[in-house]
């Protein structure tokens, strides 16, 4: 637990930027240390405490690795348009399209009722 408390503590103090930077090795350190924490409260028994803590810690730094490694870039910020990129060219639109067809009906017909099978 005391070692647990000490990483936790170090981490900390590297600010937010570790945590950026790292997300499945911080939510593994998290993860266990409030297992661990939780445990020992429950029960006490240090080393299915540490087990499980242990457990806990590997199977959410996993999770979130994967989910990075399949997610995508890493950015887990919405960016807008580069402000310094000229916007790209806007295209005239032809207004005839927008009106339908003479002669065609504005809605499908509708499909045919199913007949009733013959004996």
């Amino acid at each position: 637990m005391k070692a647990a408390a000490v990483l936790a503590l170090v981490t900390t103090l590297g600010g937010c930027g570790f945590a950026a930077k790292h997300p499945a090795i911080t939510i593994g350190i998290v993860g266990g240390v409030v297992a661990e924490g939780t445990c020992e409260l429950a029960t006490g028994e240090h080393l299915t405490c540490g087990a499980v803590s242990g457990g806990v810690a590997l199977g959410l730094a996993g999770i979130v690795a994967l989910a990075m490694l399949l997610g995508g870039d890493g950015n887990t910020v919405l960016q807008g348009p580069d402000p310094d990129e000229p916007p790209p060219p806007e295209v005239p639109q032809d207004p005839t399209l927008d009106k339908p067809v003479p002669g065609t009906p504005a809605t499908p017909p509708a499909a045919p009722a199913p007949s009733a099978p013959t004996p």
